[in-house]
């Protein structure tokens, strides 16, 4: 997919959207003139073609006309290449994504409200293992443990995770657990829908039963009511026979169990174990 066909445009002079990074929203103001959108476009341009030595020299400009990254939003281009950052995480340009990492005030998980999207989300979307990966390991951002509208960093890596990852994300989840373990029970802040989640109800909703490397200890809503509202039948019975998922469990607000859920969601497999009985073979 060719990212500069879909209009990447730049718009000098006007404000741009609110910026988050560690749930901290600020506006920056780009530099006026043609000659700054003609150094961004040169930019992605340079990232589209892979050309590392053409980024470089791009970003080694000092002065007035130098591109500050965060400055470099364009809001008419495709969601996933509006930053030169997502760009490269897009393309999977991993050695163009690290140049990047390096400039001041850069990170995969910086996003803007209007788009919630951010640099990690772009290459899981093209299954990118490696430069998801590098961003967490490598993105300073991510160290300080910096929140993704009220998700930490486990809830966003299950979120991000995908069928297009290597085995559909589950050997992202298990580097990401090396370094996160102890956000395992961190709870989301995130709406009033999903406060008070775990990644692993993040996990469940999205069936993505291959990861489910998290420890299944919640109260209220559980992981299990959730993948049984979504109608992930390989998911629920994972939970039941793995972790000693008990379907009888209800939820706080509405003393639902699993059952409930399953009828709600329309899971008619799930129905039918919960009436008849489930064999541990």
């Amino acid at each position: 997919m060719n990212a500069l066909a879909s209009s990447i445009e730049f718009l000098p002079g006007k404000s741009l959207p609110s910026k988050v990074v560690s749930e901290g929203p600020y506006s920056q103001a780009p530099l006026d003139g043609v000659y700054f959108e003609a150094r961004l476009e040169a930019l992605h341009a340079a990232i589209e073609k892979n050309h590392l030595s053409d980024v470089n020299r791009e970003l080694a400009t000092a002065g007035p006309d130098a591109l500050v990254l965060d400055e470099c939003y364009s809001p008419h281009a495709v969601r996933s290449c509006r930053t030169p950052l997502r760009h490269a995480a897009f393309c999977g340009h991993s050695n163009i994504v690290e140049a990047l990492l390096e400039q001041p005030n850069t990170s995969a998980m910086a996003h803007y409200s209007e788009d919630g999207w951010s640099a990690l989300h772009s290459a899981a979307s093209q299954g990118h293992d490696e430069v998801v990966i590098s961003f967490l390991t490598k993105s300073s951002d991510i160290h300080s443990s910096a929140r993704f509208d009220g998700f930490g960093v486990l809830h966003v890596v299950a979120e991000v995770c995908n069928r297009k990852l290597a085995s559909d994300g589950a050997d992202v989840m298990a580097h990401a657990l090396k370094y996160y373990r102890g956000q395992v029970h961190e709870r989301s802040t995130r709406g009033r829908f999903m406060r008070e989640w775990t990644p692993l109800h993040v996990c469940c909703l999205k069936d993505r039963y291959p990861w489910l490397h998290l420890d299944m200890v919640d109260e209220g809503l559980l992981p299990i009511h959730l993948a049984a509202l979504g109608g992930h039948f390989k998911t629920v019975m994972m939970l039941l026979k793995q972790y000693g998922g008990d379907p009888s469990s209800t939820s706080l607000k509405h003393q639902w169990t699993v059952l409930h859920y399953a009828v709600w969601g329309g899971n008619l497999n799930l129905v039918q174990v919960n009436n008849y009985g489930y064999s541990e073979n």
